[in-house]
Order: structure tokens, then sequence, then C-alpha cells
């Protein structure tokens, strides 16, 4: 059992964020916003509009993949605010890694790293693998007529009938632009994006010039594939928001990412939701979704309406699209595996090295593992499998970051950077909680007619520090923060339901007990939302007949999330002030979890199944490194040598 234990103990382990170097890097910091909206708009677009987008419609949703763009987009921006509230706790390479580490643990941490790697490098390859089928297009076919009569193979259904040299050849090319500078990068990533980007724009507006509302409401109808297909669509786009992630993980290359990374993230995120929803509603209106080619639609629909010169102008924006999108990917991966080579849970060489230090700060293995693995991926499988792919990542990578909100929101300490304050007159700003309200409680609740008195807490609950400083760091154990305007709304006399009230028997900051309680009710949200997306997926047909048993299991799911959220909402909330708070906690998180979990259960099992063998791979390799060479496993032996010399002082 001691064994069991602490291998237990190990894996749970937590990241020791040292607070006073938060906002130190080590890599070169040369980024601006206009920088980071063009890697993360750069890094997504492209994929999004040429790629993935017509091939939802054309297999998975039809025209209501309008439907499948609002719901992706919905459930990212529920997850675009919780990694803004994370990116100003913690302004480090990594996002959703680190976030996961210094609140969920070591393993569950190095499984959203691991699985993060393969989404960006999976998303590389395939932006490689279109920009090529692009190009054929726009040379009439004779790229590939010309290298299957050369090399042709067969490696099995799934892949290639011949090895894609052009998207071999354009990953290197990105890879040598990723490594020369970081402002390089940007640069070239922002042009390619405006590029496209004025594409797009003619593109849209062309498409809402031929409209032909039967492409709508000619049979098989709107709804060809069901709300399961509506769903199963949002899945699938979701990764196309992924340029969020790209720039939560640049802030150790941005000069403030204080002050930008939050407007850069929604920018981002706005950007890529209103240009996916006009270019579904102008290609679903204007051509016939079942009529899409599998390779390179979008440019073939408007050519087949007789739109002079719109193959090409579509086919060079595409290729510029393509190559942004490339280099985003391609840029995020070295960052991840920076940000885990200093956790030492993966081989020192992959996060550093001295040859690319002085442009970048990363090192040149990193960089060159992306974008060698990223290669061989574009070399040898098709599209379609990549896209597919693609997906559990970014849906496992947001909806941790999501449960990290939560959790580190009703745990008593801190974790990351906190505001404070020069004046303690303000009223808007948060003092210690050394000063409370003290409201008169007569009768049962609550008295507003008697004005508030002030009121000293214990001593433990004074704050230590003295110093103030706009941002700062090194929290220690035992101070808490509060707003001295939060306390009167948060009683049962303030203007919240009484529904959602917290009990005059439960303290306003969290402790131990509170904390278990809402992470019982959260585990049970988690299993009670798994089961109610499982069984709609493999039981939809009884759902859709109204069977009775099927409709007890929907109401005991509901039931159940309905109460885990009061109980949820019950327990005081950490009322430490952020830089970026992330509001309506805990229901856009919750709500965030609900819909990601619908959208990775309506995943294809091959999908599953294929990601699986890379994260059964992953596990292995940290069993075998990571496990023992942790840096956290030096914190826990000095520990225990300290706490062996002070028992021998003792005795």
């Amino acid at each position: 059992m001691e064994v069991l234990g602490r291998f237990v103990r190990t894996i749970v382990r937590r990241k020791t964020i040292d607070n006073k170097t938060l906002k130190d890097s080590r890599l070169k910091r040369g980024l601006n916003i206009f920088d980071l909206v063009g890697i993360g708009v750069g890094g997504s677009l492209g994929i999004g509009v040429y790629v993935i987008i017509t091939h939802v419609v054309k297999h998975q949703t039809g025209p209501s993949t309008v439907l499948s763009v609002l719901f992706a987009g919905v459930a990212a921006l529920l997850s675009a605010i919780c990694y803004a509230e994370f990116a100003m706790r913690l302004p480090r390479a990594g996002a959703s890694y680190l976030y996961t580490y210094a609140v969920l643990g070591e393993l569950c941490a190095f499984t959203v790293g691991w699985t993060m790697v393969l989404e960006h490098i999976i998303g590389a390859a395939a932006a490689a693998k279109a920009w090529s089928q692009y190009l054929n297009v726009l040379m009439n076919g004779t790229v590939n007529r010309y290298f299957e009569e050369q090399l042709h193979w067969s490696l099995g259904p799934r892949a290639s009938d011949s090895p894609d040299v052009v998207a071999c050849a354009l990953v290197i090319v990105a890879l040598s632009i990723v490594i020369v500078d970081v402002k390089v990068s940007a640069v070239v990533s922002c042009i390619f994006t405006f590029l496209n980007g004025l594409v797009i724009l003619c593109l849209m507006c062309v498409g809402f010039f031929h409209v032909r509302h039967e492409n709508w409401t000619d049979p098989p109808g709107f709804f060809p594939y069901g709300f399961s297909g509506v769903v199963s669509g949002a899945g699938t786009l979701f990764v196309a928001f992924s340029g969020v992630e790209v720039v939560a993980s640049s802030t150790e290359d941005t000069k403030e990412p204080l002050k930008v990374t939050v407007s850069a993230i929604f920018t981002t995120l706005a950007v890529c939701f209103a240009t996916y929803f006009g270019v579904t509603c102008a290609l679903t209106l204007a051509y016939p979704w079942n009529k899409l080619t599998d390779e390179v639609a979008l440019p073939l629909a408007f050519e087949a309406r007789n739109i002079g010169g719109s193959k090409y102008v579509i086919g060079v924006g595409g290729l510029c699209g393509l190559i942004a999108s490339t280099l985003g990917c391609l840029f995020a991966v070295p960052r991840i595996l920076y940000a885990m080579s200093n956790d030492k849970i993966i081989s020192k060489c992959l996060g550093h090295n001295p040859i690319c230090k002085r442009n970048t700060g990363i090192s040149c293995f990193g960089v060159a593992f992306g974008g060698i693995v990223s290669a061989a991926f574009a070399t040898c499988f098709c599209l379609e499998v990549l896209i597919e792919i693609m997906a559990i990542g970014t849906l496992l990578s947001f909806s941790m970051v999501s449960l990290c909100v939560l959790c580190q929101r009703y745990q008593p300490g801190h974790i990351g950077l906190y505001q404070e304050y020069d004046s303690m007159d303000d009223s808007r700003y948060m003092q210690c909680t050394e000063f409370v309200y003290d409201l008169p409680y007569t009768s049962g609740s609550y008295s507003t007619d008697t004005p508030p008195r002030l009121k000293t807490r214990p001593p433990q609950n004074v704050c230590d520090g003295t110093e103030s400083q706009p941002l700062t760091g090194g929290v220690q154990r035992g101070m808490t923060y509060q707003k001295m305007d939060s306390v009167v709304k948060t009683t049962p006399s303030g203007s919240m339901s009484s529904l959602f009230q917290i009990p005059s028997d439960i303290p306003l900051e969290p402790t131990s007990r509170t904390l278990r309680t809402a992470s019982i009710a959260l585990v049970v949200y988690i299993v009670s939302c798994l089961v109610l997306a499982l069984f709609v997926k493999l039981a939809g047909c009884y759902v859709t007949n109204v069977s009775w048993w099927a409709l007890v299991v929907i109401l005991c799911c509901a039931i159940s999330l309905v109460t885990t959220t009061i109980l949820i909402t019950k327990q005081p909330q950490n009322q430490t002030r952020l830089i970026y708070r992330a509001p309506y906690v805990p229901f856009v998180p919750l709500t965030s979890l609900l819909l990601n979990i619908f959208m990775m259960t309506s995943l294809s099992y091959a999908v599953w199944m294929r990601f699986s063998v890379w994260l059964l791979l992953g596990i292995f390799l940290y069993f075998v490194h990571g496990y023992h060479s942790s840096a956290e496993q030096d914190v826990d032996d000095q520990e225990v040598v300290l706490y062996a010399i002070g028992e021998q002082d003792e005795s």
C-alpha cells in the first residue's frame, strides 16, 4: 500500500509556481498584439476555411453546417474565457499543459501536453497536404500525375497513393522560417493572413450574390445527417478555433503579455467565427452541398457556377492561408515542448539548445521534431485521416482549461499572478480579509435596515504582506483577499436568487470542506455529462422515437446536472482579485465542459483508436523518463531530506 500511495502521489503532484519569476522569460519577447492576432488567426483560418468547412459540409452535416459553426463558436467562446483567466494567472509558454500541471497534477498535464503536440503537428501536416492539393489544381493536375507515375506506392486505404513531396517540402520551408526568428515568423504569417483575408472577403461577397435557397431546402433538406450530424460537425470544426491556444502559448514571446493577451485571444476568436460563419453560409447557399468534390472543393464549386477566374483567385487565397496555418501550427509545437522540457518530463534537448537561443530562445531540436513528424504525416497519410485526428486534441486541451478554472476557483489557495492595490480607501479595490462586513442576522435572515458594521476577522486570516505593487507574485500561505462589496452580494440578503444563495453556515472563503464538496459535485457532473452524451449517441433512435425509458434516462441525467450545478454554486469562491477573472463561474466552465464532452463523444471510434495509440506511446514515455526525472521529483527529494534533518535535530 505504501508503494501504491507513493505512485499516486507522484502522478498527481502539482507544479511549484514561483510567482516572482512568472514575468521573466528565456524566450525573445518581440510580439505585439497585431503579431499575436496574426499568428492566432493565421494558424487556424486557412485550414478552417479551405479544408475543414468543406469536409464537414460534404461528409458530416450538409447545409446545417451553419448551426455546427454556431455550436462550435459558442463552445470555443466559453473555453476562451477560461483561457484568458489562466493566461493572466500564468503568462508562460505551454498554455493548457502548464495550467493543468499547476492545478490537476503531473500525469494529466503530460497527457494534455502530449495531445497538444499531436494536435499542432497534425494541423501543420493537414495544412501542408491541402496546400499541395491546391497547387495541383492550379496546375491542372500535373503535379499529382507526375509523382503518381514516378513514385507510386500502396501503403493501405488510408494512405496517399504516392509520397506527397510537395507537402513535405512546404513543411521544411515553414520549419526554416520558424527557426530563423520569432518576429520573422509573425510577420510572414501576418502577410499571408492579410492576403488570405482579402480573398475570403471576395469569396463571401460573390457567394451571397449567387444565392439559391433551394440548396438549403431541396431533399434531403437542411438536416441531411440529423442533429447528430450537427454535433459531429461541430466537433470537427472546433479545431478551427485552435488559434486561441496558439495565442495563449505565445505569452513568453510577447512584449507586454499582461496587457495584450486577453484582447488577442478574443479578437482571434471573433475573426475566426465571423469568417467561418460567412464562408459556410456563402458556400452552402451558392452551391449544392452534395456536389462538392472531396479535394479542393471551394474553388471548384465557384468555378462550377461559371464565375470567371474564381478558381485561380480562391486557389491563390488558399495557398496563402494554408502557408499561414502551417507556420502557426509549427510555431506552437516547440513552445509546448519548451514548457515540458523545463519541467524535465521530456528530454531537455527538446526545449533548450544554445544554437537557437540567440534568435528565439527555443531548441532547434524541438522545432525539428515537430517539423519532421509533421512532414512524415503529410507525406504518407491522406487528408481525411489527418482532419479527423486533429479535433480530439483541441477538445481535450480546451476542456482541461475549463476544468482548471473550476478547480482553482473553489480552492483555498491561489496560483499565479493577482492584483494588489495602492489605495486601501478605494471601494473598488480588493482588500485583505482582516476586515469584513458584519450584517445583523435576525429571524433567520440578514437585515438590510440596519447598516453593516465593519468587523475584524480572527488573526489567522490577517494578511502578512504590506507592500503594494500593481502586479505581484508570491502569495504566502494564509494570505487571502476579498472584494469588500462582494461579501454583501453573496449573503442571503443580496441580489442573487435564493436558489443560489450561500447558506449561513458556509464560510465566505473556500476551505478544505467546501473544496471537497465542490470536487465531488464536479465529478458527478462530468460523469453525468458522459452518460448523457454517450446515451444520445448510442441510443439516439430511441430518443427521437420518444421511448419512455429513454426519456427517463435523459431526465435523470438532467436532474443530476442541475443538482450538481446548484451544489457547486453554493460553495464559496476564492475572492482573490485577478488581472482577468472569468465571469459567471461556475456556469461558463460547466457549460463549456458539457458542450465539449458532447462533441468529443460524437467523433468516430476509428478516430479514438488512432488517438489512443499516440496517447499510449506518450504515457509509456512518461513512465520511462518523466516519472523519474521530473523537476518536481527534485523538490520532493529536498523536502524528504529537510524532514529527515528536522527529525534528527529533534531527537
